[in-house]
């Protein structure tokens, strides 16, 4: 019953013990995929990638507050003021930061005194 020419399963599967044992990677479930996935796509890799992030990080904001300004929702261009103030917070931020906020904002009443109270 014996054949001289074996079959390629059996073959395979004789080949296949006579192999040292070889440690196999602990399987990976779909959720640990899928964070791995996650992850490699949203780190930059590549030096072009780097700069792309960074422009959207500088740019987004100016986006966001032109968009506001253009949209204008409750009429705050009326207002008077430093241009920067009128579209974002950051103005009166910045002059906070440079310990100037009080002076500023005293200075901007001086000029426009008449509607800002």
């Amino acid at each position: 019953m014996h054949s001289t020419t074996e079959s390629p399963v059996l073959t395979q599967l004789h080949l296949n013990v006579r192999e040292p044992y070889k440690k196999q990677p602990a399987p990976i479930d779909d959720t640990k995929k899928v964070v791995m996935a996650l992850i490699a796509t949203l780190v930059p890799s590549t030096p072009v990638q780097w700069v792309a992030l960074a422009a959207l990080i500088v740019v987004s904001p100016l986006l966001y507050y032109g968009v506001i300004w253009l949209a204008d929702p409750l009429s705050l261009r009326r207002f008077p003021g430093p241009p920067a103030a009128k579209v974002t917070p950051y103005w009166l931020f910045w002059q906070a930061r440079h310990v100037r906020r009080f002076v500023k904002v005293h200075e901007a009443h001086k000029v426009w005194s008449p509607k800002v109270n």
